[in-house]
């Protein structure tokens, strides 16, 4: 048999093993052996094996994201996602859409402490009851999370940036600065489309009713 057609037999047994359920990765893994089996012999499919996922898991900069998702875990169970919440509320809560702005805000500095989306969940389960309280919308709740949550994949530092760096052997402090424009620009207007999608329809968010004075409001800031 040839190599053409052990690659075409290969690729629809994944996308087969895809459809049943079985995991991308093991899906990937299992027919990545196989195929090497009949292309290398088993010498050269269980080198690979023992090699290439020693040589992955062990890279120095790969490390670095499984100290970012413990970073998350730490603060998701500390509870610290609820000071960036309540620091963002005492600054934003009192406009139109604040509590949603908040949302957003805290998300951005949570992505820029650590990339990990279980402290965005996290901050999911701390918002969305807040807003629920205040009469929010449900979709407008929903949504902010959601696009809080999607700023943590851009605002350096990212666990996108560290894997798109070891494959494509690009300096990661140079992605770093160039996503710090992006990153802003992309919160800004988070926070604008907010701010206009409550102007236009107010019965979306309404205000919190909560006012602060600015000694409260810098107060806020010492959890942060």
């Amino acid at each position: 048999m040839s190599k053409e057609m052990i690659g075409v037999l290969c690729l629809i047994a994944l996308l087969v093993l895809i459809y049943t359920g079985m995991r991308v990765g093991f899906c990937m893994a299992l027919i990545g052996f196989v195929g090497l089996l009949f292309v290398t012999g088993p010498d050269g499919a269980l080198s690979v094996l023992a090699l290439i996922p020693w040589r992955a898991i062990c890279s120095y900069t790969f490390a670095a994201v499984a100290l970012f998702m413990l970073t998350g875990i730490i603060i998701a169970d500390a509870g610290f996602g609820k000071d960036l919440f309540d620091c963002a509320n005492h600054w934003l809560g009192n406009i139109k859409g604040g509590l949603s702005m908040a949302t957003a805000a805290a998300s951005a500095i949570l992505g820029f402490i650590t990339y990990s989306t279980i402290s965005n969940i996290t901050m999911g389960k701390i918002a969305v009851p807040e807003m629920k309280k205040y009469n929010y919308e449900d979709g407008m709740a929903a949504a902010s999370v959601c696009g809080g949550a999607s700023l943590a994949s851009i605002v350096p530092p990212s666990t996108g940036f560290i894997l798109y760096s070891m494959l494509s052997e690009v300096s990661l402090g140079r992605l770093y600065m160039a996503a710090l424009i992006p990153a802003g620009v992309l919160f800004v207007l988070v926070l604008i489309s907010i701010f206009l999608r409550c102007r236009m329809n107010p019965t979306l968010a309404p205000t919190s009713g909560q006012t602060y004075s600015l000694w409260a409001k810098i107060k806020s800031l010492k959890m942060v």
